[in-house]
């Protein structure tokens, strides 16, 4: 797997989902009961306008699209979420291993295709 391969997966598998999901639950909340906050928050929703609807959509698009960027950054090692001391402090490094039992780095800090940086360019 190549880094935009999987930059490409996690927005298409993680962001785009969440998105279509959140939607879908909103049109048709889910439960045997549904709990009360999805029909409360289902009922709100069905009664904007379409173009409401339409704008609802697209600030949950650059909400998740926000979080997604967050979290490359973290894995590229430029954005800190310890309190350790630049000594101190660790950083991540994402592999991806194959059913071949190959192992393939997916994030090397400081390449100029950093994760968040293919986020950005999709």
């Amino acid at each position: 797997m190549k880094k935009q391969d999987f930059v490409r997966a996690i927005k298409t598998y993680t962001g785009d989902s969440s998105v279509y999901d959140t939607i879908e639950e909103l049109n048709n909340p889910i439960g045997n009961p549904p709990p009360l906050k999805s029909i409360e928050l289902s009922n709100w929703y069905k009664g904007l306008a379409q173009s409401d609807k339409e704008n609802v959509a697209k600030a949950m698009t650059e909400a998740v699209n926000t979080a997604l960027f967050g979290v490359l950054c973290v894995l590229d090692n430029v954005r800190i979420i310890d309190d350790y001391s630049p000594e101190e402090r660790g950083k991540f490094e994402l592999f991806y291993k194959t059913r071949q039992d190959k192992t393939i780095r997916i994030n090397n800090p400081g390449d100029d295709d950093e994760l968040h940086n293919i986020f950005n360019a999709l």
